[in-house]
């Protein structure tokens, strides 16, 4: 089961960064999915910033930056997988 927690506001190509505007809580060790039309991927949080500080959790409201292992776009959706 998922639930949307965001959308992608940037995507940094070079640092393989996507900045998130959070509707709601993630933490390092979730797992999340991006999805933009047909294309999807899975990944967990390993690594998250807010202003460039390492945090933990990120709550809705907050704008994060997530290390990704492929590519993002503005307005690509950001999905909590939950079990």
């Amino acid at each position: 089961m998922e639930k949307q927690i965001g959308e992608v506001t940037h995507f940094f190509n070079k640092a393989g960064v996507m900045v998130v505007m959070l509707k709601g809580k993630i933490s390092i060790g979730d797992r999340i999915r991006v999805k933009r039309g047909g294309k999807e991927f899975d990944q967990e949080v390993r690594s998250m910033q807010i202003e460039y500080q390492d945090v933990q959790s990120a709550k809705g409201g907050d704008e994060v930056a997530i290390k990704i292992e492929d590519s993002a776009r503005e307005g690509d959706l950001v999905y909590k997988m939950e079990v």
